[in-house]
């Protein structure tokens, strides 16, 4: 598998999926299977972050886009709030702000504070904000 799933920094609000290396959108359609799974069994809302600071990109990306923002875990009710992690990846930033103005709210950022709340944007350090979807 090229992803690691978990609740960050033991933190049982924020669940993050890791993705590493080259991954497939089959890859990405199990872990967000695997975290739907892991919130249904909470009950308090949760912050979901993907990160991408790490993985190369399948070159049909793009092409995933609809189905993907069609994926449950954009709309469930237990998800409070939705964080991309982009590292320096330039190339996954600028895939991350064409996904957040065609479909779903989430913010941007470069990587995520030590401690976190998440219950909403402004927690985040403004320093590593690297961009907030539009509403």
């Amino acid at each position: 598998m090229s992803y690691r799933l978990g609740w960050y920094q033991r933190q049982t609000h924020v669940v993050e999926i890791i993705l590493e290396g080259d991954i497939t959108f089959e890859e990405v359609a199990e872990a967000h299977r695997r975290v739907l799974r892991l919130i249904e069994a909470m009950d308090s809302p949760v912050t979901y972050v993907l990160n991408l600071a790490q993985v190369c990109l399948p070159p049909n990306v793009l092409n995933t886009f609809p189905t993907m923002a069609q994926h449950p875990i954009f709309s469930h009710p237990a998800i409070n709030h939705r964080v991309l992690i982009v590292g320096k990846n330039c190339f996954a930033e600028r895939l991350a702000h064409i996904f957040a103005a065609l479909y779903h709210r989430i913010d941007i950022v470069e990587q995520l504070p030590n401690t976190v709340g998440l219950s909403g944007a402004s927690e985040l350090s403004p320093n590593r904000l690297v961009a907030q979807s539009p509403t």
